[in-house]
């Protein structure tokens, strides 16, 4: 598998994980819309007077299975004064744990007795106004019967040993006293278990008062408020029954139901996708298989250069490639003493690259050595790589490698990530918190993961990658064949490239030679593997001051 096919194949594991937690956390919190309702608030109401009063309201529910309802409302009212409309508010839409639940409602028709009724729905803020109106156009005045009848959604409460459901039979909106309210649910079968049912009146979250269980049965209950209700009240009903008498959604269904309401949660995905377009046609290096070897780099590079254009990054350990290629050619001695190490200039830098000379005068700052344990030189080498990063990017760009530096356009996809982040974290109030909003983090994540691999080369940094690839794979076809000499002489690439493996495999245990350039005690013989564990450890050292 190529290295970017394991990298998409890596964001959408990670993409993918995240939902499907996310998808059981709300399913898990949705399959129980009791609590969605309890922590429901609304807006007390001021009476209105002009409606008059409410004189019954009567609701019959059945249970149909399939996690449906069907609800039949009869309600009397008694309008003073002349109105043109009859307005049956429900709220459908409910936030809690950073998402949203949405109850379903569809079929909705509505009947005036002894006049044919007109009946229009508008959805606003998470609530259903039904709108009934006469077709003669004549206003409401004195007593009016109204039938409603609706089916509704996502209402039951799929327990562990039974399942229940938790109804608002009049809501809590009314502006307006009702004398009486009354609902009978009933069930799509006898059943011969155990049936337990509450009811109570009161405010939204709020217990005011009880109200009557009136009637048991087999297949049904009955439920009577026996008292007024105020305005900005309403009647609450529960009823219990064993499981077995309605099937529950499937899991994909209640999936496809969170998915529904809650689309933010496919955003991710939807970055993903684009973004790898995007890689894909604008910020890919076309690949190949090197179809021919090389037993030497490209001239006109430094192997930090090289590292860069391989990999288009100026990393740190490419940065210290400098000190150790600049060592092999005889102008540093690297000395491993107890506890630290220790860096000496040998002979003048003047004929050095210009990036090798200014990143070395930078890291030694005016003095003829070098060491790990002294913080002048900790801080200095810091600056060397900072500076020596800043100006990698920018000779290689500046000789036609690149067509943008690839730090410039990390950074623009950095930034663009800040600004999912950002939003992320502003969205979270306003979207109720919790996890949803996490779907936007994981946006920015997407695109900041992308923005490493967006950098691409000009055709002069594609001819020298095939270079450096001819010539890493030499290493690789050829192993076998080099030489202990040509193995050293090519050690910086060695470290370079990773072949670490390939390096100890082909010297195997023959002795080297301890290295003028580079000293350490040793008191074993000096293998391929003992060599490369010591210089390793001293780029690893090194590294380890960058970020300190």
């Amino acid at each position: 598998m190529r290295h970017h096919h394991r990298r998409f194949l890596q964001a959408s594991l990670v993409s993918g994980f995240f939902l499907i937690v996310l998808l059981f956390y709300f399913t898990g919190l949705f399959n129980q819309p009791k609590k969605i309702f309890e922590n429901f608030w609304l807006p007390s109401v001021e009476p209105m007077t002009s409606y008059g009063k409410i004189i019954d309201f009567f609701a019959g529910v059945e249970v149909v299975g399939g996690d449906s309802i069907n609800i039949n409302e009869t309600i009397d009212v008694n309008f003073n004064d002349p109105q043109p409309e009859f307005v049956r508010v429900i709220p459908f839409s409910y936030q809690l744990g950073g998402g949203n639940f949405k109850l379903g409602i569809r079929n909705i028709n509505a009947e005036v007795a002894n006049s044919e009724a007109e009946v229009r729905v508008k959805r606003d803020h998470g609530n259903y106004y039904i709108s009934v109106k006469r077709k003669d156009g004549t206003d409401f005045i004195g007593l009016n019967v109204i039938n409603l009848s609706y089916q509704m959604t996502r209402t039951v409460n799929y327990l562990k040993d039974n399942d229940q459901l938790v109804y608002m039979v009049t809501g809590y909106q009314w502006p307006v006293e009702i004398e009486r309210a009354r609902a009978v649910i009933t069930l799509p079968d006898v059943t011969s278990g155990q049936l337990s049912a509450n009811c109570y009146i009161g405010q939204a979250n709020q217990q005011i008062d009880n109200c009557q269980v009136s009637t048991v049965k087999s297949d049904s209950v009955g439920f009577d408020s026996l008292k007024s209700i105020k305005p900005g009240q309403g009647m609450v009903v529960s009823f219990v029954w064993p499981k077995g008498l309605i099937s529950a959604p499937s899991v994909l269904k209640q999936w496809w139901w969170v998915l529904r309401d809650n689309p933010i949660l496919i955003l991710p995905f939807v970055a993903l996708l684009l973004m790898y377009f995007n890689w894909l046609f604008l910020g890919r290096d076309k690949w190949w298989r090197a179809n021919k070897t090389s037993n030497m780099p490209p001239t006109d590079l430094t192997p930090t250069e090289i590292g860069t254009i391989y990999d288009n990054r100026a990393n740190v350990k490419d940065l210290l490639l400098i000190i150790l290629d600049v060592a092999r050619r005889g102008y540093l001695v690297i000395r491993k003493e107890e506890g630290f190490w220790i860096i000496n200039k040998t002979k003048d830098w003047s004929n050095l690259e210009i990036l090798e000379k200014k990143f070395l005068q930078i890291m030694f700052d005016g003095r003829e050595w070098w060491r790990s344990d002294d913080d002048d030189c900790q801080r200095s080498l810091k600056d060397a790589i900072k500076i020596g990063t800043r100006e990698t990017y920018i000779r290689l760009t500046d000789k036609g490698y690149f067509s943008v530096s690839p730090h410039a356009t990390r950074m623009t996809y950095l930034f663009l990530a800040l600004v999912f982040w950002v939003g992320g974290a502003l969205f979270i109030p306003w979207y109720g918190g919790g996890f949803s909003a996490l779907a936007i983090f994981l946006v920015g994540l997407i695109v900041f993961w992308f923005g490493y691999y967006m950098p691409i080369k000009s055709p002069l940094g594609m001819s020298a990658l095939r270079d450096v690839v001819s010539y890493r794979q030499y290493f690789k076809t050829e192993y076998k064949e080099i030489s202990k000499n040509d193995w050293l002489n090519h050690l910086i690439y060695v470290l370079l490239f990773h072949l670490d493996k390939l390096f100890v495999k082909s010297l195997k245990n023959n002795e080297i030679d301890e290295l003028r350039w580079f000293v350490f005690n040793c008191n074993e013989k000096i293998t391929a593997k003992v060599l490369l564990k010591n210089i390793r450890k001293f780029e690893n050292d090194l590294a380890k001051i960058k970020h300190w």
